[in-house]
């Protein structure tokens, strides 16, 4: 696995994370961890997994979930209200609120400007079950512009090869840098 910087030379960027779904888990939790280790907050907008499960899984990996603050769209979507014992993240109807999502997203902008902030996106293959690849497209550049604009980095997740070469395009258009995994690190001085 390659070497990253979310912050090259200390300026934000979007990572596109092509991942593989053999290892999906494994990259996410190693790609949240290091963005942790120089981030001050990370928004993590979750289309793919319940942000408590997530949380639970980052926790035991040994990240710093304090920093994390979720925008959920699967807990309510799945058992019709959010959990009542979680209190980092927001808790949207279904995972098609793009509105909602947009919304949320700006307002923990507002709150957590202060520092490194990264945004995550788990994952644009969740996002393209529920809505329309156009629909998808759309969101994602007006949150990357918005990121930009507010110097602001990113990660989002995917699944390469279950990917419209066309939303790939676009993502590649979008992000600054591109993130492909195979394996992962075996080694300590792989993972830096």
């Amino acid at each position: 696995m390659e070497k990253i910087n979310i912050f090259p030379d200390d300026n934000p960027g979007i990572m596109l994370a092509f991942i593989t779904p053999e290892n999906m888990r494994d990259t996410t939790i190693y790609l949240v961890k290091k963005a942790s280790e120089i981030a001050d907050q990370i928004i993590y907008l979750s289309v793919n997994q319940p942000a408590p499960y997530l949380n639970k899984q980052f926790k035991k990996s040994g990240i710093d979930v304090s920093k994390i603050y979720y925008i959920d769209t699967i807990t309510k979507y799945a058992i019709g209200k959010p959990p009542d014992d979680f209190d980092q993240g927001t808790f949207l109807n279904t995972p098609s609120d793009l509105t909602g999502m947009s919304v949320a997203i700006s307002e923990c902008i507002k709150e957590y400007n202060k520092g490194k902030v990264v945004v995550c996106l788990d994952s644009v293959n969740a996002m393209l079950i529920h809505m329309p690849s156009k629909s998808v497209s759309k969101f994602i550049h007006f949150i990357t512009s918005k990121m930009k604009v507010l110097n602001i980095s990113g990660i989002y997740f995917a699944i390469e090869e279950g990917l419209d070469p066309v939303i790939i395009s676009q993502l590649t258009v979008f992000s600054d840098s591109i993130f492909k995994t195979g394996n992962l690190p075996e080694s300590p001085e792989n993972t830096d």
